[in-house]
């Protein structure tokens, strides 16, 4: 193929990226300047080389499910640009893969299978919400959904004084959220915040901002 033919193929795809439909043959360059251009396009592109995947993957993980037999690097890199739920039900996924899965989206944690502890955990550092994914959670997992924003727990009736004060720690307005806290929690609650006694029932300012 000559320079000049190749330069009208990379012209049509640059103008129209659907031209890679109608090219016998393209090259690597005109390959990957349409995946490039919209990844999508790499479902017309026949044995597209780990060049080209990888190029259609960054463009959008949704892509992964035009490719055969993806390798761990490929489904990698889906997972990282959003495409675990075309890949969701791979039971080849590392705990990396699913780590990266709900760093990319707390809420990721839903589709994956038999998460580890590791992988619960960090969901529940992104957005405490998603612990009614998990079931039977940890105490430690109920603690780290707290800090991290799932207020609707604080209705759970197993919370532990102890799970309830290191809310408190960690946001004294939490207390709002805790039904007859002890005298302790309140303490605590206003130590890191004194508006947090506006959520106290009939308090004692001077009692709690003096101690």
């Amino acid at each position: 193929m000559t320079n000049e033919e190749e330069e009208l193929r990379l012209a049509a795809v640059n103008n129209n990226v659907y031209a890679i439909r109608y090219i016998n043959d393209p090259t690597e360059s005109v390959k990957l300047a349409a995946v490039k251009s919209n990844g999508n396009m790499l479902q017309y592109i026949y044995d597209p080389s780990e060049e080209v995947i990888m190029e259609a993957l960054k463009w959008a993980g949704s892509t992964i499910q035009f490719v055969d037999s993806p390798t761990d690097e490929m489904k990698l890199e889906s997972i990282k640009h959003g495409g675990l739920y075309f890949i969701m039900n791979d039971e080849t996924l590392t705990d990396e893969m699913k780590l990266e899965a709900v760093k990319f989206n707390s809420s990721n944690i839903q589709y994956i299978q038999n998460p580890s502890e590791e992988v619960i955990m960090e969901a529940l550092k992104q957005d405490g919400r998603v612990i009614k994914y998990i079931d039977n959670p940890t105490d430690e997992m109920k603690l780290e959904a707290i800090k991290h924003g799932d207020y609707n727990i604080m209705d759970d009736e197993t919370l532990t004084e102890e799970m309830k004060l290191e809310a408190v720690k960690f946001n004294g307005h939490n207390i709002q959220y805790i039904k007859d806290p002890s005298e302790e929690i309140i303490m605590e609650a206003v130590k890191q915040d004194g508006s947090s006694l506006n959520y106290v029932a009939n308090p004692d300012p001077i009692k709690y901002i003096e101690s």
